[in-house]
């Protein structure tokens, strides 16, 4: 057992599930697997990170809608109901600024992973992500049912001068991971997110 890990999100869940894409960063190696870090400071700037890129609470659910109404938009334009498709648009527009304009929904979670044989790297520091990428396909290949990055600088504590390394462990497996408990996140003073771009 890997006990006190946090992962960072403004996405609500009671369980850690593959079928839902709501990843906050889309580095090289963010598809390989759930990333959890031990530093719960960390986490909270991922979550603040996934406040300003993914829409709250069902970033998923609010997706599927949005395509709908644009889908639905063009079969009216093909059918040349501009006033349908005027609608339709205006309403999948409305959706994408309220969304894009929600800065709440940043939430920890803490969690334990149920490891039996996981792969552990010691003394990382700064790694290259299609590196990290390479590494986590060949020790999942090889039957490693967690990865552990020990006291590894990754690109966001990079970026905001976090003085510490920490552990990282990265798990395919959504069933080994336990949410223990959570945590709501006040949004920073000040904090606006940009509307979307058409």
């Amino acid at each position: 057992m890997i006990p006190d890990l946090y992962h960072g999100t403004n996405q609500h869940f009671t369980r850690f599930k593959h079928d839902i894409d709501t990843r906050a960063t889309h580095g090289a190696s963010a598809d390989v697997g759930f990333f959890l870090t031990t530093s719960r400071e960390l986490a909270g700037h991922y979550a603040h990170n996934a406040m300003k890129r993914l829409v709250a609470g069902d970033h998923a659910g609010h997706e599927r809608k949005v395509a709908d109404l644009v889908r639905r938009a063009e079969l009216a334009s093909r059918r040349r109901d501009h006033d349908l498709y005027e609608q339709l648009t205006t309403e999948a527009e409305d959706l994408e600024v309220a969304a894009r304009d929600q800065t709440h929904g940043m939430r920890i979670y803490a969690v334990e992973v149920d490891a039996r044989n996981p792969k552990t790297y010691p003394d990382v520091g700064q790694l290259d992500l299609h590196e990290m990428r390479r590494m986590l396909i060949d020790d999942f290949t090889a039957g490693h049912d967690a990865v552990i990055f020990e006291n590894i600088w990754d690109p966001v504590s990079i970026e905001m001068a976090y003085p510490d390394a920490c552990n990282h462990v990265v798990v395919q497996d959504s069933d080994l991971i336990r949410i223990v408990s959570f945590e709501d996140l006040e949004p920073l003073q000040n904090e606006s997110v940009s509307s979307p771009t058409w």
